[in-house]
């Protein structure tokens, strides 16, 4: 399983690869693959009509109710790069991920040139505060599998700011 949603077994290995993941965390006993190729076949079979949906329809970034909401597709799976570790399980059947290893950083130290980098992560710079358009501004382009610039010199940010607001030290 490559996790990059190209597989035809793609959702089936998802879901059946969690729970001997978690046995392997939590040091116990793997669980019975008999039982959980059934389970993952009863859910595929009753929520999709079929064993191998696309994974992008099974596993979802789902994030807020709001106006900055999403209900992106995804790939990615447990121990990856663009790794969904945990996920809920929606009425719907989907995966809504909730947990995983997903923030991703490349930083570029060339000789003579300043440092750039630039990052992702799943959600956006905002994941408490559901009324911000950052609360989800970057889930685009993950699902993209893109990264967005990181501006570390101030003529950068200034250059890159959507707003400014000036604080003068009220002493």
């Amino acid at each position: 399983m490559a996790a990059d949603g190209i597989g035809e077994a793609d959702a089936l290995a998802l879901l059946m690869i969690r729970p001997f993941m978690g046995s392997s965390y939590q040091n116990t006993p793997w669980p019975d693959a008999q039982e959980e190729l059934e389970r993952s076949t009863e859910h595929l079979m009753e929520h999709f009509g079929r064993l191998d949906p696309p994974m992008s329809d099974l596993l979802r970034l789902r994030q807020g109710k709001g106006k900055y909401a999403v209900d992106l597709p995804l790939d990615g799976g447990s121990d990856t790069l663009r790794a969904s570790t945990l996920w809920d399980v929606d009425d719907d059947g989907r995966l809504s991920v909730r947990h995983g290893d997903s923030f991703i950083q490349w930083v570029e130290w060339e000789a003579g040139k300043p440092v750039t980098s630039r990052s992702i992560q799943p959600f956006g710079s905002a994941t408490t505060r559901p009324d911000s358009p950052h609360y989800t501004d970057q889930s685009a382009l993950f699902v993209r599998h893109r990264l967005k610039p990181v501006h570390f010199w101030r003529g950068d940010v200034l250059a890159n700011a959507a707003s400014r607001k000036v604080v003068t030290n009220a002493r």
